[in-house]
């Protein structure tokens, strides 16, 4: 399964680990989330994450070092 990343402040939502804290089971996959759902790192509602990409195989570092 792959990592879905918040675009508001990078929290990355593993569905192998789900988000027991929050009512989610682990192997949740995204697509499965209550709409209820929000990201426990800054509070983003679930329709604004879907918005976000799919985490890439490069970090944040990697990435500012090809932009420049």
């Amino acid at each position: 399964m792959k990592e879905y990343q918040c675009p508001l402040c990078g929290y990355s939502y593993d569905p192998a680990a789900g988000d027991p804290e929050n009512g989610v089971a682990p192997g949740t996959a995204f697509e499965n989330l209550p709409d209820s759902w929000y990201c426990p790192a800054c509070g983003i509602g679930l329709e604004q994450y879907k918005s976000g990409r799919k985490k890439s195989a490069f970090g944040a570092e990697s990435m500012a070092a090809i932009i420049g």
